[in-house]
């Protein structure tokens, strides 16, 4: 906070994570890190936009805005600009005003999805949001939602659940129109819309089931797999988070060209090679429908418009059984073949 004693602050902050972490969540804004030494410290401009910066990069990455309005005769100006832009990324904004009267201030009224006046209420507030967003029925739409609590796909069928970890479960790919080539999914179990709508530390330990998957495919058939995600939610068809592993020895330099010439607007796709070097394209917004899979389809030599012959909403019955074959296929090599000790190799 603007003129309070840093090392006051500090205290605070800390003391707010111990609280958050007895009660299963986690502190995101380590602001602290760019408070002065000395309540007298010089506060540059540099300073000032690398905080803010950080600051409204971390917004956007999380779950919940809380925000600590306690103390009486603070003016919290700063605050409003966060605010505006929780409110920007439909952020949830909870305030904590404490004994203060900042409750009543307009402001606060008008971002405020909810005020309290103790840090208890504040979470059983975010315990009663998570609740019901798990079982709020408009999720019961998303059927990566379904598959992720055990229940049956849009096709009846319990999903195979080939690996698991604290945030992520990987899955066969139910209609992968690529014969004997291992294709497996991604899902955070968070109802996300992009990857990049996940904490840092969630995309780490996304990289590290890559890194396993990678690996894993690669001693059990010999090939090198392409990681990918469409992240633009306009060409989205599925709004939960997932990504692709298919184990085809990569795309070959004149399909990465297409792509690349391809990709140009805005919106953004998610690329890792077959080398395991990472690309996010900028994202056309009439990329169309399953873009990356078509790529996959016409490179493996498939014939005619990839969204009448391979689509997944509605294949033919000879396809149906292709994609039944090909998911039977990625059970067969990966099913019971990931150990403790292969999670242990990447850090899971």
């Amino acid at each position: 906070m603007d003129f309070q004693d840093p090392d006051k602050v500090k205290g605070q902050l800390d003391g707010a994570n111990k609280f958050f972490c007895k009660h299963g969540l986690e502190q995101t804004n380590e602001f602290k890190n760019f408070l002065p030494v000395t309540p007298n410290s010089e506060i540059t401009k540099d300073i000032a936009e690398k905080a803010y910066n950080y600051v409204y990069k971390r917004i956007e990455q999380a779950d919940y805005v809380l925000v600590d309005l306690s103390v009486p005769n603070h003016d919290y100006v700063g605050c409003f600009f966060e605010f505006a832009h929780a409110k920007k990324f439909n952020k949830k904004i909870i305030v904590c005003t404490g004994a203060s009267l900042h409750g009543k201030r307009l402001a606060v009224i008008a971002h405020a999805d909810y005020i309290c006046q103790t840090m208890e209420q504040a979470i059983e507030f975010i315990k009663s949001c998570e609740k019901k967003l798990q079982n709020e029925p408009g999720n019961s739409d998303c059927f990566y939602c379904d598959i992720i609590a055990g229940k049956p796909d849009q096709r009846g069928i319990h999903n195979e659940l080939l690996l698991e970890t604290r945030n992520y479960i990987v899955i066969p790919d139910a209609h992968n129109m690529l014969d004997e080539t291992v294709y497996t999914l991604t899902l955070p179990k968070r109802h996300v819309k992009s990857m990049r709508d996940l904490p840092p530390e969630q995309i780490e330990e996304q990289h590290q089931v890559e890194n396993l998957l990678r690996s894993k495919i690669y001693d059990l058939t010999g090939k090198k797999i392409v990681t990918f995600e469409h992240g633009a939610i306009g060409v989205k068809t599925i709004d939960h988070a997932h990504t692709h592993n298919v184990g085809n020895d990569g795309f070959t330099r004149e399909t990465e060209q297409e792509i690349l010439d391809e990709t140009k607007l805005d919106g953004y796709l998610y690329y890792r090679d077959m080398n395991g070097t990472a690309y996010q394209f900028p994202l056309p917004r009439d990329v169309g429908s399953q873009y990356m899979r078509a790529k996959l389809w016409k490179q493996a030599g498939g014939v005619g418009d990839f969204l009448k012959e391979c689509n997944w909403k509605n294949p033919s019955p000879e396809m149906v059984k292709r994609f039944l074959k090909n998911e039977q296929f990625t059970i067969d090599v990966l099913k019971g073949a990931i150990t403790d000790r292969d999670k242990a190799a990447v850090g899971l």
